[in-house]
C-alpha cells in the first residue's frame, strides 16, 4: 500500500469556526498541499470574503493499509486563501463535494465528502438551489483535484484502509453543517 500525506485545511472567519477539511494525498508532500491550495483558490469566489483557508506546512503520514500515523511530512507552507465572495451568507449553509472510488466493501462503495460551507447568497438560484455557474466552478475544481497526479484518496474508517478517488461530483443540493451552529 501507499503512504498518504494528511492535509488539514483550517477555515476561519465565521460563526462556528474553525472548520477543517481533511485531504489524503499519495504524491509528494509539496505536490499534495499545493494541489489542495489550488482547489481552494479555484472556489474562493463562492465563499464569503470574511473566510480564510489556511494550509499546513506539515502533517501526519498515514499508512494506507492500517490507517495508522507513521511519521510527519513537511513542505513549504502555502499562503492562506483569502476568499472573495460577496453578499450575505449563513454560516452553516453551503455545498458538498462527493468523492467516489472504485472500491466496494461489504456491498457499499467507499466514498468521501468535503463540505464547502459557508457559501455566499450570490451562489444560489431564487428557488434556493445552487446556481449552475457555481456548480460548474465547484465541479471543475473538484475534478481538477481528482486528476492532480491521480494521488488523492478516501480513507475508510471501518478498515483503516484507503482507496484512490476516481471521480467527484457536486450535487445541486444545499447542505447544512449542524455541528458549526453556535
Amino acid at each position: 500500500m501507499v503512504d498518504l500525506n494528511q492535509v488539514r485545511v483550517t477555515w476561519s472567519g465565521f460563526a462556528g469556526q474553525p472548520g477543517v477539511s481533511t485531504f489524503y494525498g499519495a504524491g509528494g508532500a509539496s505536490d499534495t498541499v499545493n494541489a489542495v491550495k489550488a482547489f481552494f483558490d479555484a472556489i474562493k469566489g463562492t465563499v464569503p470574503a470574511a473566510v480564510t483557508c489556511t494550509f499546513p506546512g506539515s502533517g501526519s503520514i498515514i499508512d494506507s493499509a492500517s490507517g495508522l500515523a507513521k511519521g510527519i511530512w513537511t513542505a513549504t507552507t502555502p499562503s492562506p486563501v483569502a476568499c472573495i465572495g460577496t453578499g450575505g451568507w449563513a454560516a452553516p449553509v453551503g455545498a458538498v463535494v462527493n468523492w467516489r472510488t472504485a472500491l466496494w466493501l461489504n456491498g457499499r462503495q467507499v466514498r468521501g465528502k468535503t463540505f464547502i460551507v459557508p457559501l455566499t447568497s450570490q451562489v444560489y438560484e431564487t428557488d434556493g438551489t445552487i446556481a449552475s455557474v457555481t456548480l460548474t466552478t465547484l465541479r471543475t475544481a473538484a475534478n481538477t483535484l481528482v486528476s492532480s497526479l491521480g494521488m488523492f484518496h478516501v480513507r475508510t474508517p471501518s478498515t483503516g484502509g484507503s482507496a484512490p478517488i476516481t471521480s467527484a461530483d457536486v450535487p445541486d443540493k444545499v447542505v447544512v453543517l449542524r455541528s458549526r451552529r453556535t
